[in-house]
């Protein structure tokens, strides 16, 4: 998931993308990897759109994480918030596409390159060695999370994208509870 400094950075990017300072539905290339970056052609406000793009990217970080935890977790507490991790983002997404279609909007469907580097570092780590790092991550994810649906609940201002957020916030804020749950069992 993303940090606060990346939602700064998103923001800027949105705000560079309505005042047409951005190339609206091209790919910003982030280490080898293309991610798309779009602002509907309507009239959905960027703060809006934002959101869109960040919980996108969010859920694919969630789900590859997860998947990745089941493979390389040895600890059945996290193999099971893992299980519910991919269950629960892998809902969220396929209903956040969906609402994106209905708004005319693209959205990423690859992780930032923060999240590729540390994917890969992930990846080479087994059992104990991997479940720390993992939590860990975790629980800044989750945080980042429920600060991007709190704020677009709160603040969001196209109704169905509110009506989202505000849908999904607390299952946000579970994951975040589960997550400070398991680094306390270590």
């Amino acid at each position: 998931m993303i940090g606060s400094s990346r939602v700064a950075a998103m923001l800027g990017i949105a705000a560079l993308v309505s005042a047409g300072h951005w190339p609206g539905n091209q790919s910003a290339k982030a280490a080898d990897t293309q991610v798309q970056y779009a602002v509907s052609p309507s009239a959905l406000a960027a703060n809006d759109a934002t959101f869109i793009n960040l919980a996108a990217i969010s859920g694919v970080e969630d789900v590859s994480f997860a998947q990745l935890a089941q493979t390389n977790s040895s600890n059945p507490a996290v193999d099971r918030f893992a299980a519910e991790m991919v269950r629960d983002h892998t809902l969220a997404s396929q209903q956040l596409l969906k609402l994106a279609d209905t708004k005319a909007m693209a959205t990423p469907n690859l992780m930032d390159a923060t999240h590729q580097a540390l994917y890969q570092q992930l990846g080479s780590s087994k059992g104990s060695g991997f479940d720390g790092p993992y939590i860990d991550t975790q629980i800044k994810d989750q945080v980042a999370a429920v600060q991007l649906f709190e704020a677009e609940a709160q603040t969001g201002t196209d109704p169905d994208v509110r009506g989202f957020a505000q849908h999904y916030l607390p299952m946000m804020q579970q994951h975040l509870e589960m997550a400070q749950a398991l680094k306390g069992a270590e």
